[in-house]
Order: C-alpha cells, then sequence, then structure tokens
C-alpha cells in the first residue's frame, strides 16, 4: 500500500534572514524515507534539497532527508518559491505531498542611521533614524543604560530624561539628567511583518551645567552712583559670563558690551566677568532688569536670577545758599530750597577760613568761643559770630531726598 500523509506542509512566509521549518506527518508501512523537493518562482524544474546543510546564492536549506526541511533565506530571491516532498515507505511506495508556498520579505534598509549626541544636563535632543525603502513602517526606540548589554524599548517615563516619539522615526529627549550619561539609543524599524534593527553606537554624552551659589540681588541707587551686580558660580574648567539687561519696559533681554561702554542713559563695564558694574547717568534704567548667563568649558551654562535696578533721581536746588557779611554779634542765616518730589535731609558742611576740609556742622545748637550755631539738619542754619574768627568762611548744604 501507498504510505498516507496524514498532515500536510503549509505555507509560509519568513523575513530576509530569518528561519523557518515545513513539515510532514506520514502514516502507513514505516520506516519512511523523505525526499524535499524545491521549485523556484522562476523555474519550471523541481530541485532536489539536500539533507546536509548547503548554502546557496539565496540562503541555506538543511533536513532535505527528513520530515522537516529548515530553510534561511539571505535575500528574496526565493520569494514565491513552491517546496514538497516525496515521502517513501519500507515497500519502496512513495507518495507526493501538497505543494507548499514559500514566500519572503525583504528587510526594511536603513539609510541614516542614529548618531551620537552631546548635550547639557537639562537640556534637550533628538535621535532619528531614517528607512530608504518605499512603504510604511513602524518604529520602536530601544534604550542600554549599560553600555549595549541589555535593551528596553523606551516609553515616556524611561531612565534618564523626558521622553517623545519613541514610536516615530525621531525621539525626542528633554530635560536630560546627568545620569543619562553614556546611555544607548538605537530603533527596530518594521515593515511589511519584517524588522531590521539599528546600530547601537549612538551613544548620549551628558554634562554638567556650571551652578550658581550667590546670586545678583537687587540694587537700589542714585543718579550718577554706582551699582554692582555679582554672581558666584562653580563648574567645569574657566567660567565664562554674559550680562543681559531688559529695560523697564521692555520685552527683549539685550546683552552687554564686555569692554566698558558709555551708553545714553551711562556707563556699564565688567559685562564679561563676575560681577557687573553700571553708574547711571539719568532715571531711564530705573526698574530695569539684570541677569548673567554663565558658561563653562563644555559649553554648557546656567542662567542666574534676574535683579531689579532702581535709579532714583537727584534732588535739584532751586534757591541756593548767598553770600553773607555781618558784624560781630549781629546773626545771620544761609538758606537752600530744593526742589523734587518725596522729603528732604539736610545736612550743612563749613569750610572754616578758607581751610582744605569740608566739615560736617554738628544739628545740635552749639555755642563755641567764635560764636553760636542751629538748624544745621534743616534748610536754613543761623549762626551769630562773636569774634572774627570766622571770617572769610565757607558754607554748603547736601540736600537727601
Amino acid at each position: 500500500a501507498l504510505p498516507t500523509i496524514a498532515t500536510q506542509p503549509v505555507a509560509k512566509t519568513v523575513c530576509a534572514g530569518g528561519t523557518t521549518t515545513f513539515s510532514v506527518a506520514a502514516a502507513g508501512t514505516g520506516p519512511f524515507r523523505y525526499k524535499w523537493e524545491f521549485l523556484a518562482n522562476d523555474e519550471t524544474t523541481w530541485y532536489e534539497i539536500p539533507n546536509a546543510a548547503i548554502t546557496h546564492a539565496n540562503g541555506i536549506t538543511s533536513g532535505g532527508g527528513t520530515a522537516t526541511v529548515s530553510i534561511t533565506p539571505s535575500n528574496t530571491g526565493w520569494n514565491n518559491s513552491r517546496l514538497r516532498v516525496i515521502v517513501t515507505n519500507s515497500n519502496d511506495c512513495e507518495v507526493i505531498s501538497n505543494v507548499a508556498t514559500f514566500n519572503v520579505n525583504a528587510l526594511p534598509t536603513i539609510a541614516t542611521q542614529p548618531v551620537a549626541k552631546t548635550v547639557c544636563a537639562g537640556g534637550a535632543t533628538t535621535f532619528s533614524v531614517t528607512a530608504a525603502d518605499a512603504g510604511s513602517f513602524t518604529y520602536q526606540w530601544q534604550l542600554s543604560t549599560n553600555g549595549g548589554t541589555t535593551w528596553a524599548n523606551v516609553i515616556p517615563s524611561s531612565a534618564g530624561a523626558a521622553y517623545s516619539g519613541n514610536t516615530t522615526a525621531t525621539l525626542t529627549l528633554t530635560n536630560i539628567q546627568i545620569g543619562a550619561n553614556n546611555y544607548r539609543y538605537r530603533a527596530i524599524v518594521t515593515g511589511a511583518g519584517c524588522s531590521v534593527t539599528s546600530n547601537g553606537a549612538a551613544t548620549l554624552g551628558v554634562n554638567n551645567a556650571p551652578t550658581i551659589s550667590s546670586q545678583p540681588v537687587v540694587q537700589n541707587i542714585c543718579v550718577g552712583g554706582t551699582a554692582t551686580f555679582s554672581v558666584t558660580a562653580a563648574g567645569t574648567g574657566t567660567l565664562s559670563y554674559q550680562w543681559q539687561y531688559l529695560p523697564n519696559n521692555g520685552t527683549n533681554w539685550e546683552t552687554l558690551p564686555t569692554a566698558p561702554t558709555t551708553h545714553v542713559n551711562g556707563i556699564t563695564s565688567g559685562a564679561g566677568t563676575a560681577s557687573l558694574t553700571m553708574t547711571p547717568s539719568s532715571t531711564e534704567w530705573h526698574n530695569s532688569r539684570l541677569r548673567v548667563i554663565v558658561k563653562n568649558s563644555n559649553n554648557c551654562e546656567v542662567i542666574s536670577n534676574v535683579a531689579t535696578f532702581t535709579v532714583n533721581a537727584l534732588p535739584s536746588i532751586a534757591s541756593q545758599p548767598v553770600p553773607r557779611t555781618v558784624c560781630v554779634n549781629s546773626p545771620t542765616t544761609f538758606s537752600v530750597t530744593p526742589s523734587g518730589t518725596g522729603s528732604f535731609r539736610y545736612q550743612w558742611q563749613w569750610n572754616k577760613n578758607g581751610t582744605t576740609n569740608w566739615v560736617d556742622l554738628s544739628t545740635d545748637n552749639i555755642t563755641g568761643a567764635s560764636g553760636s550755631f542751629s538748624g544745621a539738619g534743616t534748610a536754613t542754619v543761623y549762626m551769630t559770630p562773636v569774634n572774627v574768627a570766622w571770617h572769610n568762611s565757607r558754607l554748603r548744604v547736601i540736600v537727601i531726598n
């Protein structure tokens, strides 16, 4: 009697580089002998598959003399081929199985591999892959935290950063942490059921940004005075500084020149150092803002806190003190009239008999060997000389708003 086939070989589809098997189950008087045959998609003659492993132009076959044949295509040359098996029993009676179709799909081709990136801690970057073939593809990015020993699929909450686009051609990383230094990334690209993995050479380098231990603070000065804004920072290598200025009604930060510069509203210097000095010539800089960008040798930067700059107008004097000539024991006054907003404080000073030093007059009522005076802390000072010792003296007043 002829052998019978209880289980026929079935059609298979495999990706290039993958391995599949075709099997048959025979019934009847054994033992059985098997001879698998292969018909290429563009041929008319069946080819006997050897039992030993054989490397062909389009792949590898083995097990052609057993109930199960193994095929590993290296390309799509065997796509749409056919396989069948001849089963022979101990009586040399044979039966031919049904024909099973063998389809081979091409692997996607990666035209552009992801490349290594170096960023600063807290920064952002992307890794991209480009498939060269036509058609639609799916993507899955993977991450290795141990130099490529093991890999895991990237999800938005994966280690080292905040991730997005983990199933697209471009993986985006934001708020990258220093702990992600030397992490590796790769992409699995899938098309027509076949997948290819990009190389694992896309390493992420992460450098620390500088740190600021002492921030710039608010400065409050008068026109003509000098304010200093300072920062204390630490980081890798030599640090560089760039101070920036935001006008009181502005929206765009302006970079201050690093060299001492005379502006319309004052003078700045040290804008390329840890300490910026500003000498306003008017109140135009009032309520402006200052900040500094600090960079280290890795070109990583940190931006300081914003410090407010308050510039107050000087008081003006509407009526100046005028010279006086009096007789001994005759009282006299020196007065000043300021203009401006707010209340004022006064400090009268004198230069006795043409000496070189100006001396603050006591705001108390004073009586001495040469006379008496009072009101030195007001807009009017009263003086009564009792001899000529005060002759040719000079007086002036400091007005403070």
